[in-house]
């Protein structure tokens, strides 16, 4: 899908024209002009060095161009420009204001991408080692929907959801099954299952590159 002709995608293409051929002096990252998830590739051509500000606003201005599904990707990427990495401590570190718009629109594109399906790990018992790893990993974070205030309209559609299909009898597919324990190859932790070890940690683990050097 093209973007929508707005101010927003004028300004977009304006920040990317005054950018490109232009000597960069320090901290620089990589952006994709047309996004990988609406269709870019990885050409010299699609991508451009911005610095972290700019990287910011360009993927803040891509959550104004699109509609529908393609919205929903363009808020995921912006939240994600939130996410820790190696250079966390360089990215750029947006207000107090902006943050908790960028957060918001994860809820929203993960809320969009999630209707419908069932939950990968419903019903999966947990192993009390799992649990104190996932507590672990999780103390002092910030949960991405803190804060976010829920109308009445929307506790009465969850509930109404929750309650319609308990009625219908629903059980979740792998309700009561349980998963082998993985132990992460670059940490030695037990993770649960090998789903979850493939999705969410294996080649994310942070000793990986910490054993490697």
């Amino acid at each position: 899908m093209n973007p929508i002709d707005n101010k927003y995608s004028k300004w977009y293409k304006e920040l990317i024209i005054s950018r490109l051929g232009r000597t960069i002096n320090g901290y620089a990252e990589s952006h994709h002009i047309i996004p990988k998830c609406l269709g870019g590739d990885d050409t010299v051509s699609n991508l451009i060095l911005l610095y972290p500000r700019e990287h910011f606003i360009a993927h803040l201005l891509l959550t104004k161009m699109y509609t529908g599904q393609e919205k929903h990707k363009m808020n995921f990427a912006f939240g994600m420009m939130l996410a820790e990495n190696t250079q966390r401590n360089k990215r750029y570190k947006p207000t107090a204001r902006f943050y908790e718009i960028a957060r918001k629109l994860v809820g929203l594109a993960v809320s969009s991408s999630n209707k419908g399906k069932i939950p990968w790990n419903k019903g999966i018992p947990r192993d009390n080692k799992v649990k104190e790893a996932v507590s672990k990993a999780n103390k002092g974070r910030t949960a991405w929907n803190k804060n976010i205030q829920r109308t009445d309209e929307d506790r009465l559609k969850m509930k109404t959801g929750w309650l319609k299909k308990k009625a219908d009898g629903f059980i979740a597919h792998n309700k009561g099954k349980k998963e082998t324990l993985v132990i992460c190859e670059h940490c030695n932790k037990h993770i649960g299952g090998k789903a979850n070890y493939t999705r969410w940690h294996g080649n994310n683990c942070k000793m990986k590159e910490y054993n490697a050097n």
